[in-house]
């Protein structure tokens, strides 16, 4: 039998970061895998939809759809907090549906401790409740799925980390030349990506015939405050800050670039490391996000979240010959195509709704682990 999923999201637009890539990837994988597959969002999407052939997008008031059916097999929330994560929680009871919930990080230390009184009240009110009501809970990296039990949240958890699309060949781009090489930052402008950090530690080295190139959508006016410390530390005329790109030329920024940077202080998967590694990029990042692995792979560096840290990296990272540097990048590329392929994950995401409806029916609440479901 085809199993019925609708995946729910508040929004799908290209500035709420990477769930508007990896929420409808994941449906479009599950699909391939032979899901029917359906994604609901709160307001309208604002992607190219065209993009996902085998998915269908609604969007309106849940309950109303929920009534006019056919009812999902499983509903698969992603997000947390959110009017509309309440909304699904509160329709999965009513309709007595089965619901998986991805919190997409934000049930992680910093994540909690940012707005922390607003959550507190949230907490108490209906999150916490949600979440134990959950059927299941997905995580993107073991250290999420670490965090939800130190939550005490004890239903069956998956661990499945998000799939990586590729680059054509098309839209990438020659590295920069040896004599002006450039280091990139893409993701938002925000307090959690330690962008802070980044241009203290770059201060510190100002390295010779290197740019700081930073990319991405501004939150709550950050940019500004980005700006004025670029000022304040005199590397204003070595750094270059620029809006948002996406599509092709994301995937150019990324490939043009000779490292990336994310030096951010908490990430449940982290989804431009991904992508600057399948553009052939190598990567400096923190341990605060589940990339540790970079170094096994020698693809990068992954340090403590903290300027010395930081600065320490990116010594190393800007007086590598660039020769090396793309061997790293390649090796990277080499990783991510084995085992991020949104292929397996779709697969893989497929089997542990197979299992969880199946346990459900047995009076079992089952779920694969991540190696039962490999």
């Amino acid at each position: 039998m085809t199993i019925r999923v609708m995946h729910c999201v508040r929004s799908l637009a290209d500035v709420d970061g990477g769930p508007a890539r990896s929420v409808p990837s994941l449906a479009q994988a599950v699909a391939d895998a032979g899901c029917d597959v359906t994604i609901w969002t709160a307001v309208p999407p604002r992607i190219d939809v065209d993009r996902y052939p085998s998915v269908r997008f609604v969007c309106g008031e849940l309950e109303g759809l929920l009534k006019d059916g056919p009812v999902p097999d499983l509903l698969h929330d992603h997000g947390v907090w959110l009017r509309n994560n309440h909304e699904v929680a509160r329709a999965s009871r009513r309709h007595r549906i089965r619901r998986i919930v991805t919190p997409r990080g934000m049930l992680q230390p910093w994540c909690l401790r940012h707005h922390r009184v607003r959550k507190s009240v949230a907490w108490h009110l209906y999150q916490n409740r949600d979440l134990k009501s959950a059927d299941a809970l997905h995580a993107t990296s073991t250290a999420e799925a670490e965090q939800f039990r130190r939550l005490g949240f004890q239903q069956p958890t998956l661990c499945i980390p998000n799939g990586v699309q590729f680059p054509t060949a098309s839209s990438c781009v020659p590295k920069a030349s040896d004599d002006q090489q450039e280091a990139l930052f893409l993701s938002r402008i925000h307090p959690k990506k330690g962008i802070d950090l980044l241009l203290q530690a770059w201060a510190r080295l100002r390295p010779a015939g290197w740019r700081l190139r930073i990319v991405g959508n501004d939150e709550d006016g950050y940019r500004s405050v980005i700006e004025a410390m670029a000022r304040r530390l005199g590397i204003d005329e070595q750094v270059v800050i620029e809006g948002p790109a996406f599509g092709e030329e994301k995937w150019e920024r990324m490939s043009q670039a000779s490292l990336f940077v994310l030096p951010s202080h908490s990430e449940n998967f982290g989804i431009v490391v991904a992508e600057s590694l399948a553009a052939g990029t190598p990567v400096v990042t923190t341990t605060e996000t589940p990339w540790t692995g970079l170094r096994d792979r020698q693809a990068g560096w992954c340090v403590g979240v903290d300027i010395e840290n930081i600065a320490r990296a990116l010594a190393e990272a800007t007086s590598t010959p660039p020769a090396v540097l793309a061997a790293m990048g390649q090796r990277g590329r080499d990783w991510v195509r084995e085992e991020f392929s949104w292929e397996l994950i779709g697969r893989r995401m497929q089997t542990a709704y197979e299992s969880l409806l199946e346990s459900s029916a047995r009076g079992q609440m089952g779920i694969p682990t991540e190696r039962e479901a490999a």
